[in-house]
């Protein structure tokens, strides 16, 4: 179910009433979404999702190839919602769980990433803690995305196409604020300079009749001029290497490809061509965990999706909760049924019931 946000959003019948949730706090609000389309007239749309898998959806639908994994044990919350205004999207992704995405960005985008609240001490972009007012993700060679968040924390997100944001290189004399960008994928700002950036990356809900704010964009451009120009001093980090993450990120896409096994640290590690102690080592400086149970949280979650819609267990012939269980290697059912609920607050079966509730609306 898809809705569209311009002013207030209204509920439309009872089951919709029952499905869509509201916070009452400024416009935080959660509505059902399974799939978000880029070619969307819409001003603003959103949506909650209650599993990493419909988040990971949610990003493939705006052309970013991630995949999400829930770092945290208990049930999800999280929302998104996304504001066009001209060439400028704006994204703000919020969570209850901390959240791990890896993966290719949008290769026609240029990303400006900071974190709204002070719940930090779980954020990590590409294995590095951020600073306070720190921005990211805007270094223009780096072609994957790779980061961590917070239980909490309230992420935005502006997305510059990388073509119009070429064209500011004229008005770049010096040449050093282009530059940043080829060089830089983390910069630290002043107080001031940070809050102006992050007041330009706030969704704005419109009322009914007024018209988009097509200057947002011309907005936030001249304030990066400003904010990275030589005379506020910006601590600008040197671009991550891909190659020193290369190890974490063979794990991740192994875990995914594989989701239906099983596997021993032996096995994992003949198949990324590495050791037990150099892959353990590193996903416990990464992740605070380590990679059998990285692997197990992945498959859960797997499980998780599957559960949350009967026509997901219909399309794979998966009549009950043991069938997809078994489908992702858990053959121990009680050690499935307490792994679950550990991981997620509540068991397999509360989580069948709920999809059947949602799907019935």
């Amino acid at each position: 179910m898809n809705l569209s946000i311009k002013g207030p959003a209204y509920a439309t019948s009872p089951c919709l009433e029952r499905e869509t949730e509201y916070l009452l706090s400024g416009y935080d609000r959660f509505v059902r979404l399974h799939h978000l389309s880029t070619t969307q007239p819409e001003l603003m749309t959103g949506g909650y999702f209650k599993s990493v898998l419909e988040l990971t959806s949610f990003w493939r639908s705006l052309g970013f190839d991630l995949h999400c994994v829930q770092m945290t044990p208990g049930e999800l919350e999280g929302s998104i919602l996304v504001e066009r205004a001209a060439d400028l999207t704006l994204v703000s992704m919020k969570s209850n769980q901390s959240l791990l995405v890896q993966g290719q960005r949008n290769p026609n985008y240029l990303a400006f990433c900071l974190e709204n609240t002070s719940r930090t001490n779980m954020h990590r972009v590409w294995g590095d803690p951020i600073p306070p007012n720190s921005l990211h993700g805007f270094c223009r060679g780096l072609t994957e995305a790779f980061f961590q968040t917070t239980p909490g924390s309230h992420l935005s997100i502006g997305l510059i196409p990388l073509e119009r944001f070429k064209s500011l290189e004229k008005l770049d004399a010096s040449g050093s604020f282009m530059e940043a960008f080829e060089t830089s994928n983390t910069a630290v700002l002043p107080e001031k300079e940070f809050q102006r950036i992050r007041a330009l990356l706030q969704l704005r809900p419109l009322q009914p009749e007024q018209a988009p704010n097509d200057l947002r964009i011309d907005l936030l451009e001249a304030q990066l001029l400003d904010s990275f120009s030589d005379e506020h001093g910006v601590d600008l980090g040197l671009a991550p290497s891909p190659h020193r993450h290369a190890l974490i990120r063979d794990l991740i896409h192994f875990a995914f490809e594989n989701s239906t096994s099983a596997l021993t640290l032996n096995q994992v590690c003949r198949s990324i061509f590495t050791s037990s102690t150099t892959i353990t080592v590193s996903c416990r400086d990464v992740f605070g965990v380590g990679p059998m149970n990285l692997l197990k949280w992945i498959r859960l979650q797997q499980v998780q999706y599957v559960l949350q819609s009967p026509r997901r267990m219909e399309d794979m012939g998966c009549n009950g909760i043991q069938k997809v269980a078994s489908h992702y290697g858990f053959r121990s059912r009680n050690h499935f049924a307490s792994d679950y609920r550990k991981a997620f607050g509540e068991s397999p079966l509360d989580t069948m019931k709920s999809g059947q509730m949602l799907s019935s609306c």
